[in-house]
């Protein structure tokens, strides 16, 4: 899988802060790809979808991943059935306590908006790996395409893999909670510490690492060559 651009942005955000909105509604009139995120993981509980709907509204953007709970298929299709019709495409994260309620999900998801792609969760690593749950559904749904939320792994445990050409993106934490602690990423993926304590983000520190770290996932996908190779 070659580098995609592909933005997450997230709609409680959108719908806080104008600035935030203005640079995601800016990316989307640039002709690049936004997904507005329910932010689920983030602890975000949309009771109704109407101010997700505004923040979609906002920045006008392409995909929306709709309502979902963490672990919790019933809700998670719920929350799903409460966006289906809306005109933006659906990007439905798929929800399970297990294996086999991960997949009811998936197979009540498809019958009830037959999506093009469908989001799998960090939380799925409970039951299993992410390549694995991944390549499994392939198997089920063929010409499903999927993306990979939250990963937080090093480079070389999931996306060292060849990853298969039906996963459409991947967004990646781990260059920022890597370069959070003071780890600059290396060329076998692996860190190596640089300082011993956490950078406050929100603080107008500079923060070499995350920009060092971000840097090399960029030339590992094959999009640009600037930059260190993550030694700092």
């Amino acid at each position: 899988m070659g580098y995609s651009d592909y933005h997450l942005c997230l709609a409680h955000l959108v719908l806080r802060y104008p600035e935030y909105a203005d640079i995601y509604a800016s990316c989307v009139k640039n002709g690049e790809h936004v997904i507005l995120d329910n932010g689920a993981a983030e602890g975000q509980d949309w009771k109704d979808v109407t101010d997700l709907h505004a923040a979609r509204s906002k920045i006008a953007a392409q995909e929306v991943i709709p309502p979902d709970v963490i672990g919790d298929r019933v809700a998670t299709v719920s929350g799903i059935g409460m966006w289906s019709g809306r005109e933006s495409l659906l990007l439905p994260a798929i929800q399970g306590r297990s294996l086999e309620d991960w997949f009811a999900c998936l197979g009540q998801v498809m019958e009830l908006c037959a999506p093009e792609v469908v989001a799998v969760p960090k939380a799925v690593k409970r039951f299993l790996s992410r390549i694995s749950l991944t390549i499994r559904a392939h198997t089920v749904y063929p010409s499903l395409k999927f993306h990979w939320l939250g990963l937080e792994e090093h480079v070389s445990e999931e996306v060292g893999y060849n990853v298969p050409e039906y996963v459409r993106g991947i967004d990646m934490k781990y260059p920022i909670t890597a370069g959070r602690a003071g780890r600059y990423l290396e060329k076998d993926g692996q860190s190596k510490r640089a300082w011993n304590r956490k950078l406050d983000l929100e603080s107008d520190q500079d923060n070499p690492a995350i920009e060092a770290n971000i840097k090399y996932v960029l030339r590992r996908a094959g999009h640009g060559t600037e930059g260190s190779d993550g030694d700092g």
